[in-house]
């Protein structure tokens, strides 16, 4: 079986976001690399990130998904709407 068929998909959970922060980290840090005008991550920075995306865990709007292999985390996608325009959405009240 191949790693992508081992792949573990799944919504981010609390003991997951120190991780991700360190992933953002490296994220970051490899943006300034292939392109020095985009500033790297502040000392910190993750923690920070971290923090963020611990609030909003229970956010309607966001939805965090990590990519596990092996009990090993090895990528995360974060999603937000941003801009809910009530002409295209159903309105919940």
């Amino acid at each position: 079986m191949d790693a992508a068929s081992r792949m573990i998909i799944r919504p981010a959970r609390d003991e997951d976001i120190a991780t991700i922060g360190l992933m953002w980290e490296k994220l970051a840090q490899f943006h300034h690399l292939i392109d020095p005008a985009l500033p790297p991550a502040a000392r910190g920075g993750g923690k920070v990130y971290a923090r963020r995306l611990s609030s909003r865990m229970n956010d309607p709007h966001t939805r965090i998904f990590v990519a596990e292999l092996e009990n090993l985390l090895i990528g995360y996608a974060l999603a937000v709407i941003v801009d809910v325009i009530p002409d295209m959405f159903i309105q919940e009240n």
